[in-house]
């Protein structure tokens, strides 16, 4: 229902974003405060377009509310009173009280009320309202943010995260209208941070426990030390009690010593009474401990669930990628269509060369008989008659010449038109290369990532368990201090665990970050080779792993440039593509060694592997467009002819194919700036 809205509304669509786009790309000074509210209302009106509510189905009334100061904002937001967008009716008010923003299903926030945003989104914790704030600072609560550029024009950013929290579901093709995304790394970041501090916090807590511990041992030892020495007292007492009944005469006496005995009884009873006001104590501060490491644990499983949801993101973004590889896939087929027809309008053009060569040679014929006729007119010197005959005749001869020129240049115009045909379908097949090579690229990656954050929640789950059992344990009465040692140490264990996972995932991450950026845009910077091909070889493991093959890149000195990574990245993946899918067919362990040296300020690439190689026809049509030995199996014979391009054109250097016994074997030079 929701692509069939997209569909229907397509053409407001495009008038509307190219609209915002003009809007969005011109500088706004102060006096243009209205032009700057009518954008934004602009974008949060097509906003809608792209978020999902989870109880659309039920609403026939969108409620917008606008919470800030600016009248020229908020009348710019009442223009959309009334209209209509995907089934909805718009409602717009002005929220005047944050008692009220539950009810609304998008919250636009004013600029000047950016610092209430962290208040708003705990009173919206868990509804689906669509907040849209405006150079909001705190980005950990923003959903859709306002931002100006370096160039004083309008965008906005997207935090995916926050919406799904929400409930939201949100479009891909937002971004479309010309926002970024907040990277989700930052996420992880932060999540791990979390999850650091509750650890460190739950050392802390279990060192002090087992100083309570250690205390309250000592205290049980002194008070059972003074239980004996009351015991040998009492015993001492009958013994006198005996010796007063046989030994009247010293009764006096006996009383005296009963008095200072008594005396120190009550000043170790009143000892006594003080240990057990201090053990009381000691209970207490146990039991705040225990309050604290439920807490902690309360946290833990927090972090647990909030791992487990990122988890389901990727799958998601997993499945969002398999539909992404399909549309590839089905934009090759229209390709090889487009290619089949590209051939048929060749033969058609060749048709047409030849019948215009057979016009061209009639016309010669038709003027060598012109000027027969005309040398005979004249010398004959025939009357009148013949020559109206001769004029009537170079008229009609005249026309016949115009008419064929004017076949000519529409012939000459039909062949303009098919040649720009086939040069855009050779840039759509280039472009369909980049998309398919970037889409493996993802496909691999959130493959990989998987791992290390599956292996991170199931430590988190093993660790939840643990203190459920520990807290069991504890409540009941039957607490060991070898519970306590193996909590601490599969706490110890799990969080080495997941911080290592983490970690991994996070460098995994990083990598793809730069590599995919590079591929996607041809930017200039400084960076070293040889660190760069490693990272663009991590990249590519999940299609080697496949195989079992390997990549040996080697280096006598680090080689900075300052040129274009993505370019670079693009050819060596069409190479390695190139020989997993060509050299290294039917077998596995294949190597590929990539040589790097520079000489005379020329960097030179030596690119070799040990597959099957390529003959002397092969070797000498490898660069040329559309060339394949596999072209019924999906091949489009563009990868090379690509990787010669950017290598001779952009990069001003040089690629060639070397004759090997051992596989293919290629070399690449250029300036290193």
């Amino acid at each position: 229902m929701r692509i069939a809205n997209n569909i229907g509304g397509s053409r407001w669509r495009v008038i509307s974003y190219c609209l915002l786009m003009f809007s969005a790309s011109i500088g706004f000074s102060a006096p243009d405060v209205y032009e700057v509210s009518n954008v934004k209302s602009a974008f949060v009106f097509n906003f809608i377009q792209y978020v999902e509510w989870p109880n659309e189905s039920t609403l026939t009334n969108l409620n917008v509310g606008y919470y800030g100061e600016s009248k020229v904002y908020y009348q710019s937001l009442l223009k959309m009173q009334g209209r209509k967008i995907r089934n909805f009716k718009l409602n717009v008010t002005k929220v005047t009280s944050l008692a009220r923003i539950k009810k609304l299903q998008l919250l636009v926030i004013d600029k000047n009320k950016s610092s209430s945003l962290f208040s708003i989104s705990d009173v919206l914790r868990n509804n689906p309202v669509l907040l849209v704030s405006d150079h909001a600072n705190d980005k950990k609560n923003t959903m859709l943010n306002f931002v100006s550029t370096k160039k004083n024009t309008l965008s906005f950013e997207l935090n995916r995260y926050n919406m799904l929290n929400a409930k939201l579901s949100v479009s891909p093709d937002i971004l479309v209208l010309g926002g970024t995304e907040l990277d989700i790394a930052n996420v992880l970041k932060e999540m791990d941070e979390t999850i650091s501090t509750s650890l460190v916090e739950l050392k802390i807590q279990s060192e002090k426990l087992l100083a309570l511990q250690s205390a309250i041992q000592m205290r049980e030892k002194q008070l059972m030390s003074q239980r004996k020495q009351l015991y040998d007292q009492d015993q001492k007492l009958l013994e006198h009690n005996k010796k007063l009944k046989n030994q009247k005469q010293t009764l006096d006496q006996q009383r005296k010593k009963m008095s200072k005995q008594a005396d120190k009884l009550k000043v170790q009873g009143s000892e006594l009474a003080l240990n057990k006001k201090k053990f009381t104590a000691l209970k207490d501060d146990y039991a705040d401990v225990t309050q604290k490491l439920e807490k902690s644990q309360i946290q833990l499983t927090k972090n647990t669930k909030n791992l487990v949801t990122l988890k389901r993101e990727i799958q998601d973004k997993e499945l969002a990628i398999n539909d992404l590889s399909k549309l590839i896939a089905d934009r090759r087929a229209s390709l090889q269509g487009l290619y089949e027809r590209q051939a048929q309008q060749e033969k058609e053009i060749v048709a047409k060369e030849i019948e215009i060569v057979k016009n061209l040679a009639k016309m010669e014929k038709q003027s060598s008989v012109i000027q027969t006729q005309y040398g005979v007119l004249i010398f004959a010197g025939i009357g009148l008659f013949s020559v109206l005959v001769m004029v009537g005749v170079i008229y009609h001869s005249s026309r016949e010449k115009q008419r064929a020129n004017k076949q000519l240049q529409e012939n000459l115009y039909e062949l303009a038109e098919v040649n720009k045909q086939l040069k855009n379908a050779q840039s759509q097949l280039v472009e369909a290369e980049k998309m398919a090579a970037l889409g493996g690229l993802v496909a691999g990656v959130a493959h990989e990532i998987n791992t290390p954050i599956g292996v991170g929640v199931t430590a988190a789950s093993l660790l939840s368990d643990r203190i459920d059992s520990f807290n069991i344990e504890y409540r009941s009465g039957q607490l060991k201090r070898a519970s306590l040692d193996e909590l601490l140490s599969d706490a110890k264990e799990s969080s080495d665990m997941i911080l290592r996972n983490l970690r991994r995932a996070s460098e995994l991450v990083r990598n793809f970050k730069q590599v995919a950026v590079d591929q996607s845009g041809e930017g200039r910077r400084q960076f070293e080779l040889k660190s760069y091909l490693e990272e663009l070889s991590q990249s590519l493991l999940p299609q080697l792993k496949k195989g079992h093959h390997k990549i040996i890149i080697q280096a006598d000195e680090k080689i900075h440039l300052d040129s274009y990574p993505g370019l670079m990245a693009q050819a060596i993946t069409n190479l390695i593509m190139n020989s997993m899918i060509h050299g290294f067919k039917g077998r596995t362990e294949g190597e590929i060694h990539i040589v790097l040296s520079l000489t005379d300020g020329m960097v030179c690439i030596d690119y070799q592997d040990d597959g099957v190689g390529l003959d002397d026809e092969q070797r000498e049509k490898v660069f040329e467009p559309f060339y394949t030995t596999v072209r019924g199996a999906g091949g489009s014979g563009l990868g090379m002819s690509i990787t010669y391009n950017l290598v001779v054109n952009k990069l001003k250097g040089a690629i060639a194919c070397i004759d090997s016994d051992n596989g293919a074997h290629f070399k690449i030079s250029f300036a290193v700036s």
